[in-house]
């Protein structure tokens, strides 16, 4: 057997290995980190949802609406199914729903859960769930300061960054990329949260 053969099969026992040692831990950690996902979400909307104490999950199918951005007008999908945590209070009334938006930014995915009020349509929290924003520069988006901005803010409310919402210094994007996933579909879940309930 020649030297390249004998370093063929070795490499390729190797790749096998490798392939299969990441397949085992793949299985192994799947399960845990969905999880740990869900129990983070959990505790989230109790953040964004003030006076919540029990939450109940709503399948909401949005009915053909117009969603107006500044880049465009899409028309969310009728079979999409866009989950609302409806948050209810000690006597089973609810208080509000919470729903996760996600944009682009600088690092990846800014994935945010907004809470809005049972009565006024307004928002009353906001949480940034998972993102992968630049440490000590992006990562100001998680700030109080910067989330409390959009508190209070409606669907007929101007949420544009620059003019209604102070950009972070250095992190442009990641401040641009968070006002749009709050501003995108607060319209679209509304709609949804009056026809479902």
């Amino acid at each position: 057997m020649g030297e390249s053969t004998r370093m063929i099969i070795v490499l390729t026992v190797i790749c096998m290995i490798s392939a299969g040692v990441l397949a085992w831990a793949y299985n192994v950690t799947y399960e845990p980190i969905l999880a740990n996902r869900a129990r983070a979400l959990h505790s989230s909307i109790f953040q964004v949802l003030p006076g919540a104490e029990d939450v109940r999950v709503i399948e909401a199918r949005p009915t053909s609406l117009a969603e107006d951005d500044e880049y465009s007008t899409k028309t969310v999908d009728s079979d999409q199914v866009l989950l609302l945590y409806q948050g209810l209070n000690a006597n089973g009334k609810s208080v509000g729903f919470a729903y996760l938006s996600e944009e682009t930014g600088y690092g990846g995915i800014i994935q945010v859960l907004i809470g809005v009020d049972e009565n006024t349509e307004k928002i009353v929290g906001v949480t940034v769930v998972e993102h992968s924003e630049t440490a000590g520069i992006g990562t100001k988006i998680e700030e109080e300061g910067f989330k409390s901005q959009f508190i209070g803010k409606g669907v007929n409310d101007p949420i544009t960054i620059g003019i209604d919402i102070d950009s972070i210094t250095g992190s442009t994007v990641s401040s641009e990329a968070m006002t749009k996933a709050i501003n995108k579909n607060l319209g679209v879940a509304i709609q949804a949260y009056r026809e479902a309930k």
